[in-house]
């Protein structure tokens, strides 16, 4: 630790060189200035830890410099003893007014002197300390990451505003309580025993909720020990990493979900390839071929669909265009989807009913058909053969509704929000049996809420259909005005 350091202010030399003496003598580190102005700009070039100032000096005196470095937020918390030969009651009251912190009356003794620098170069120490624990404490308060420490008992000491967030606890249950009694009520992986020796736990592991919503918290474990190795503290620095690790699945998942589909339509073109690998192949190959043919010309528009899937996905922001929107036609629309679903002849085509003569929807005609292709192709992977359509305003809403009713499949009510996720599918082990990556209405959500709207289930049961709500403010953000539908 660097010594302190003491600016002694005098116009006479020899007080100067006296008091420097006795302070170098005890360690302390001394500047000197010869008078106010000086000392002034000695204090501008590096400031002291505690100022030994005379009060009788030519020009600005002791009381003035002092008043003057009050006034300014670097100096105004450094102590200043003033050196007088002044005993009378009103000096002492000046210079305390001027914001003196203590007086050393000439001539002076040094046994005095040295015991109020040391006091008040103490009380200077701790108000560092306290000053710098008040900064310390707003930091801790307000970091993105929640910060936990705890005695080695478990002991709970203080738990920021994060990590109350993060482990749902009030702020007067924060302290006090043991640690174990914070993470009970969740899941931790790899699990982690307070009692373990120092040193054995876990530098890290994942805090789970065991209720939905799901809740993953990374916590990055500290111990401190004192110079002797024992155990004085543990900390816990927590962040949430929810998002991310629900990234880091979708990746995998998608990787998988590639992998599968695109490996039983591959293999069965290898199959066909590796016949013509002589003569014999090729005969039987020429003799297959019109009944293989199908099948052939099918798995390859399924690994097509993929592409265009991943395509479509990949480049969606090309395709929202909200800012630009006219009034589309549902019908035209509709009319479009459907004629591509029958070029693709991956999948039987629904029958459209309206229920409304509505025709207008305030969406792009191409973001339109997107949205359209994604729905109604989904409604014939899962097994629908008609769609109802009800197309209609809600003036309370200055909103436009469709809904969607299909005959497919059906959605399991757990999945009402799932589904909407990229790259997931109800069947839940991938078994090839439904064409595409999970993307189609991940993609219809991310098209409508590109248009400020929201799109959900509302209603679905197992084996006899679901109904889909799109709901479109009749002006998008940034869109022009917009007319009812008609």
């Amino acid at each position: 630790m660097a010594e302190p350091t003491i600016l002694v202010v005098d116009d006479e030399s020899i007080n100067r060189e006296l008091l420097s003496h006795r302070l170098r003598r005890e360690g302390y580190r001394v500047r000197t200035a010869v008078d106010g102005s000086s000392a002034l700009a000695a204090v501008g070039e590096e400031l002291p830890d505690l100022i030994l100032l005379d009060v009788m000096m030519p020009g600005i005196d002791g009381f003035e410099v002092t008043r003057r470095l009050r006034q300014a937020v670097a100096t105004r918390a450094i102590p200043i003893v003033l050196v007088t030969a002044l005993a009378d009651r009103e000096s002492k009251l000046t210079g305390l007014q001027a914001g003196a912190d203590d007086f050393l009356t000439k001539p002076f003794d040094p046994v005095e002197l040295i015991a109020r620098v040391r006091s008040l170069l103490r009380l200077r120490y701790f108000q560092s300390l306290s000053a710098q624990r008040e900064l310390l404490d707003a930091a801790f308060t307000d970091l993105t990451a929640g910060i936990l420490v705890a005695e080695p008992d478990g002991t709970v000491l203080a738990l920021n505003k994060r990590g109350r967030h993060l482990l749902n606890v009030r702020e007067e249950q924060a302290v006090g309580l043991n640690l174990t009694e914070h993470l009970d009520r969740f899941e931790l992986s790899p699990p982690w025993d307070l009692g373990a020796p120092a040193g054995t736990a876990p530098a890290q592991f994942d805090i789970h909720r065991k209720t939905d919503p799901p809740l993953v918290i990374e916590a990055r474990l500290s111990t401190i020990s004192d110079p002797e190795g024992q155990l004085v503290y543990y900390a816990l620095v927590l962040n949430d990493v929810t998002a991310e690790r629900r990234s880091d699945r979708l990746r995998r998942d998608f990787f998988s979900l590639t992998a599968h589909k695109i490996r039983t339509p591959m293999t069965i073109l290898r199959g066909l390839v590796e016949l013509l690998d002589d003569e014999v192949g090729v005969g039987l190959a020429t003799n297959l071929l019109p009944d293989l043919l199908p099948d052939l010309l099918d798995k390859l528009d399924e690994v097509t669909d993929i592409t265009e899937d991943l395509l479509r996905h990949s480049n969606l922001a090309e395709f929202c265009s909200p800012a630009a929107a006219p009034q589309a036609s549902l019908r035209q629309a509709v009319a479009d989807a459907l004629a591509h679903l029958t070029r693709s002849q991956a999948v039987a085509v629904p029958a459209v009913i309206y229920a409304t003569t509505a025709d207008r929807l305030p969406l792009a005609p191409a973001d339109l058909l997107l949205l359209l292709r994604e729905l109604l192709e989904n409604v014939a992977k899962f097994g629908g053969s008609s769609v109802e359509l009800t197309l209609q305003e809600v003036p309370s809403a200055a909103a436009v509704e469709l809904l969607l009713r299909d005959n497919a499949r059906g959605i399991p009510h757990e999945h009402f929000e799932s589904i909407f996720r990229e790259c997931f599918q109800v069947d839940p082990h991938f078994t090839g049996q439904v064409r595409g990556f999970g993307l189609g209405l991940s993609i219809a959500r991310r098209v409508v809420t590109a248009y400020g709207g929201t799109i959900e289930v509302v209603a679905s049961e197992p084996g006899r259909g679901s109904t889909f709500r799109l709901r479109l403010p009749q002006q998008p953000p940034g869109a022009p005005p917009a007319g009812p539908p008609t």
